[in-house]
């Protein structure tokens, strides 16, 4: 946080994001600051999958910043992979080094921020009444440029790939093109990095490696065998204009009004499941 906003309320795209899914589970991340049951390496395998994977391309973007800067200690994106469990990384390297290996991207950006925090001053609130105290804020994967053009950057990993219409609906890439341009950055929209991760399962009696180059050789095969990377790595740009994004900041602002205004957080139960797994807070409400 910035000096000086010791007592601003800074709210984020994610915060908004369990608030639409449901205030119940907002409340509890959030005004109660209650921390979820199970820790997030036994409950999602995928999104630890994804974490790893994210925080390994940090590294590779922060050296290829600092590439001439010979005061920069380098980071080998391994020993970021090392930090998790095996079994974690026994399904995000083969992904990593077949992405290193099959496509040209990090060859292809010039990185101008890496993991960037921005935080941005929400004034136009008059007609709420809700002062001047609040910001919007946000962790940028990075801003990149590319294809002559400045993006902001983000990375996505998924046991399918999504097209790219799936991501237009994102209000996270709205919140980051807004603080984006609020900081000074003209971007042009949103580069998204889309993986999809290993959907073979592991044999009886295999061990970790031997699962990790099986996962390896299969993507090989298939990216060889059907002619492209389609089938596990997209580039999607999504522009936006600042039509849009004055549009979509809109339902930002409508959400944080109700947010601030809300003393009661009902129970959205249509989300007490989510893409069939309960919510980590179920067993709580539902007591």
């Amino acid at each position: 946080m910035n000096a000086g906003y010791e007592n601003v309320k800074v709210h984020t795209s994610s915060s908004m994001t369990k608030y639409n899914r449901c205030p119940k589970l907002w409340s509890y991340y959030y005004k109660h600051k209650v921390n979820p049951p199970e820790s997030i390496l036994d409950t999602g395998e995928a999104i630890s999958v994804g974490s790893c994977i994210h925080e390994c391309f940090d590294a590779i973007l922060t050296n290829l910043k600092f590439k001439n800067d010979f005061s920069h200690k380098s980071i080998e994106w391994k020993s970021i992979s090392e930090t998790y469990p095996e079994h974690i990384r026994s399904l995000s390297e083969p992904v990593i080094e077949v992405f290193l290996s099959r496509t040209s991207f990090f060859d292809e950006i010039v990185p101008v921020e890496v993991e960037q925090e921005l935080y941005a001053d929400l004034n136009d609130f008059e007609d709420y009444d809700l002062g001047a105290n609040l910001r919007l804020g946000g962790k940028l994967d990075g801003i990149v440029e590319y294809d002559n053009n400045l993006w902001v950057l983000d990375h996505k990993t998924s046991k399918r790939l999504p097209n790219e219409n799936h991501y237009e609906l994102h209000q996270q890439f709205n919140v980051y093109c807004w603080l984006a341009r609020k900081a000074g950055y003209d971007v042009n929209g949103v580069l998204v990095n889309a993986l999809k991760q290993a959907s073979i399962k592991r044999k009886k009696d295999e061990s970790l490696p031997e699962f990790a180059e099986r996962i390896k050789s299969d993507m090989i095969s298939k990216i060889e065998t059907k002619g492209g990377n389609q089938d596990f790595f997209r580039i999607y740009r999504l522009f936006k204009p600042e039509s849009k994004i004055d549009s979509a900041m809109e339902d930002v602002k409508n959400t944080i009004f109700h947010i601030e205004k809300d003393f009661i957080f009902r129970k959205n139960s249509a989300s007490c499941f989510w893409f069939n797994r309960p919510c980590e807070f179920f067993d709580v409400c539902r007591g």
